[in-house]
């Protein structure tokens, strides 16, 4: 469970541990937190706030009459004024406390307040502001502090032109009551301008998802639709009364209510244009009708000292003009509307008039609240209609999409298939004329007694070896952009494989004069599991590059290991393998291009030195394969070191130990079996070999080596010759061609397999194929054959074969 956990965390120790502090802390944080939120100290006042009355709007009568006035739910008084004037009176049912003030909410030019006629309050507008003091409401607050149970109130009020006043929040209070009871009588618009801050926010993620990512309409209009809630939170807000608690200056309260009603029809217009009906010219002339409105009504402001709120109703009119012309819309271009838009629609269309009727008749204090209920209505269906219609396109592209991308995988697969099926074909046309090219060229070299013609076998087989290792880095270049190369894990021996380089690598270090060096940990285990084959030939790819690229000098083998981590995972390894050398090293601006494919480094100096590019770029992509990593250091004109990193498990503790003697120990080993090998296959006289291939070359090549082994050769040119023969005869070992005419080599092997009385049923069939694609061997054994071999034939190999199906 400890490992699982840390492969989780990327099997790094201390990025673990820091996630696990970071995670505990973030924890403790949020316990603490908690904590204190529950278990804190109360200030106690805030629980006798609930049971604090603070309303002081009932019983108020007008001083002449005596009538009563008349209250509107605990919000408001509506006072009646006689040329602009209106004087209301109360008497004190109760004694306020020292620390209590009397506050209320009003617009008039002039408000005195008297207690027993004696002045206890007055706020009289400067004269520069008495024309626009009018539209202005303002928050009187004043101390009861001496007011007794009994003292008559009167209260002033005067405004040039006014035929009734409006007094909200009529109160008696501390501070505290006071503010809460404003702020609870104001709650529906401060509600509503939460909400609308909310699906702001929300309109600002949508805009910026990858769904609306090339729907440049779309992120235009939901734009339109923020600023529009934008407009209505400063227009409800400010509409709400309780904006005076927090800004001193009330012109700028009254200037920000009236700029934001008289422009909020015109995002509102925009945002339909750009959701429903891009570059209509209708909405355009209703935006322009209502910019001229706002010029209009700010002229008249500026000029006039007019209340720009009297146009309430032309801006609502406005809306619902919108709402018309958009319903006309859908009707021309023949859309039925999602029910999200129609109930969008229908909610804010509701709104707007039971706004003007409210705003009209005096029904409900603020107005606004009703058309806000719209328009937070509007403004969810109208998020949730983008939201989702846009989503179902997203979808039906992402299907789209998905089918483009299916026919284009299949394509592509097809692709894939044809440059699989073209390099198996060129591999076997290549490797045929290759094969007979080489062998021939084997059996000059075993009869040559010339050194001059033994020099130049010799040559031969040196530049067909060449050609044999461009072929086979095309071939796993190709296995491994195709995807088709697969890591195969097996328990192995480091030291014989390292043992196996070494050799390969100290006959091309000698002939070119280079000294090769190794170093071994003595304490890497020895017994590792992890895929040999793809091991060896990173690290020959790399001590192979050494040996070309050095004209003099040395080259060394460095091999270490360190731990995957430093407290939880025993059972596996990295191996650390350094490959250096004292060769021409690498110019700076070119090693971002080594490991890329045909890449050639400093062409001019090294156009004599033979290959194709490929090896480094092989080498680098099979160990990102590993699961490894692989690095350069390099100064030029002084030399390289490749490092190459690969995960290994450990199967056996045993360390390699001296290096030096296990080699020994192994040359020894493997001498011995060389010198059997070499007794034994002169043993061979009285063993008979069926071989089928098209190719007379080749067939004239396998058959003389196998006749240099004493090996009685019996040859077929095609498929049915070798069925017809194969079925009369007795055979020791079969080797067989794959691709030939009409029949081919797998046909011949099933119909000597599934054929009982065949003489030949029981007999090893080996196919001897050109075709050398991966998985080929895999293949061959999974269809019946009994071994494998490639074209060109390797000598060792076939005695190998012959050995262990002849003795």
């Amino acid at each position: 469970m400890w490992k699982i956990i840390c492969e989780i965390n990327n099997k790094w120790d201390v990025r673990f541990i820091k996630h696990v502090i970071y995670g505990a802390f973030l924890m403790a944080l949020f316990i603490i937190t908690l904590w204190v939120c529950i278990d804190s100290p109360v200030q106690y006042h805030f629980n006798e706030l609930a049971n604090n009355d603070v309303w002081f709007g009932d019983n108020w009568h007008y001083a002449g009459d005596n009538t009563l006035v008349t209250s509107q739910g605990e919000r408001y008084l509506r006072i009646k004024a006689s040329d602009g004037k209106a004087v209301i009176t109360k008497v004190m049912d109760y004694t306020p406390d020292v620390d209590e003030y009397m506050c209320f909410r009003v617009r008039a030019q002039d408000v005195s307040v008297y207690v027993n006629d004696r002045l206890l309050y007055q706020n009289m507008y400067e004269e520069k502001y008495r024309s626009y003091a009018k539209q202005i409401y303002l928050l009187h607050q004043m101390s009861v502090d001496g007011v007794q149970e009994g003292d008559i109130i009167t209260i002033e009020l005067s405004s040039e032109g006014r035929d009734y006043f409006r007094m909200q929040f009529n109160a008696i209070g501390d501070r505290y009551a006071l503010t809460r009871y404003i702020i609870q009588k104001s709650g529906n618009s401060l509600g509503i301008c939460i909400a609308a801050f909310l699906i702001i926010l929300m309109n600002t993620v949508v805009t910026h998802s990858h769904i609306l990512a090339e729907k440049l309409h779309d992120m235009r209009s939901l734009n339109w639709l923020s600023l529009f809630l934008g407009l209505a939170m400063i227009y409800l807000f400010a509409d709400s009364g309780c904006m005076e608690i927090f800004v001193g200056r009330t012109g700028v309260v009254s200037w920000f209510h009236s700029v934001s009603l008289i422009l909020l029809p015109i995002p509102f217009i925009l945002f339909t244009m750009n959701a429903f009906f891009p570059g209509h010219k209708r909405y355009e002339t209703l935006v322009f009708i209502n910019v001229v409105l706002c010029i209009i009504a700010v002229s008249c402001f500026v000029l006039f000292a007019y209340n720009m709120v009297h146009f309430f109703a032309c801006i609502h009119m406005l809306i619902i003009a919108d709402i018309v012309v958009c319903i006309i819309s859908f009707i021309q271009e023949k859309i039925t509307p999602a029910p999200e838009v129609v109930g969008g629609f229908g909610a804010i269309f509701v709104g707007a008039m039971a706004g003007i009727a409210a705003y009209w008749h005096s029904i409900a204090m603020p107005a606004s609240v009703i058309f806000g209920y719209g328009l937070l209505i509007f403004s969810v269906c109208m998020l949730t209609w983008v939201v989702r219609s846009r989503y179902e396109l997203y979808k039906m592209r992402c299907e789209a999409d998905q089918i483009f991308m299916e026919r284009d995988k299949k394509a592509a697969e097809k692709a894939n298939e044809q440059k699989s099926r073209f390099l198996s074909h060129m591999s076997h046309e290549i490797r045929t004329p290759l094969n007979a090219i080489l062998g021939m060229n084997e059996l000059i070299m075993r009869e040559a007694v010339n050194e001059n013609v033994k020099q130049y076998s010799n040559n031969i087989q040196n530049a067909g070896n060449t050609l044999l290792g461009i072929i086979n880095d095309v071939l796993d270049f190709s296995k491994i952009e195709t995807g088709k190369i697969d890591i195969i894990d097996a328990e192995y021996s480091l030291s014989a494989l390292l043992n196996d380089i070494v050799v390969m690598i100290q006959g091309r270090a000698d002939t070119k004069g280079l000294e090769l060096q190794i170093e071994v940990d003595g304490n890497i285990p020895d017994a590792l599991y992890g895929d040999e084959i793809r091991v060896k030939q990173v690290i020959i790819n790399l001590m192979t590059n050494a040996v070309k690229y050095t004209k003099e000098g040395w080259i060394k083998l460095s091999v270490g290991m360190r731990a995957v981590s430093n407290y939880l995972d025993d059972d596996n390894i990295v191996i650390i393998v350094r490959v250096s050398d004292s060769g021409m090293g690498i110019k700076e601006e070119e090693k971002d291009t080594l490991f890329k494919e045909f890449a050639r480094l400093d062409q001019q100096k090294n156009k004599a030195i033979e290959g194709t590019g490929l090896g480094l770029s092989i080498t680098a992509q099979l160990v990102t394969l590993m699961k490894g990593k692989i690095s350069v250091d390099s100064v030029y004109g002084e030399g390289s070191v490749f490092t190459v990193e690969i995960p290994q498990r450990i199967t056996a503790y045993e360390p390699i130990g001296d290096y030096k003697k296990r080699f020994e120990a192994l040359a020894d080993e493997k001498l011995r079996k060389e010198q059997e090998s070499s007794r034994e296959e002169m043993h061979f006289a009285g063993k008979r070999v069926f071989v089928a291939d098209d190719n007379e070359m080749n067939l004239e090549v396998i058959a003389a080596l196998l006749e240099m082994l004493d090996i009685e050769v019996t040859k077929a040119g095609g498929g049915q010759e070798a069925i017809n023969r194969l079925d009369k005869e007795k055979f020791d070992l079969i080797l067989t061609d794959d691709m030939m005419p009409e029949i081919g080599g797998k046909q011949v092997m099933r119909h000597i397999r599934d054929t009982e009385s065949s003489v030949s049923h029981a007999t090893p069939i080996v196919v001897l194929t050109a075709n050398a694609m991966a998985g080929a061997r895999e293949e061959y054994i999974a269809l019946g054959f009994d071994d494998y071999m490639t074209k060109p034939i390797d000598v060792n190999l076939l005695q190998k074969i012959l050995i262990k199906y002849l003795k």
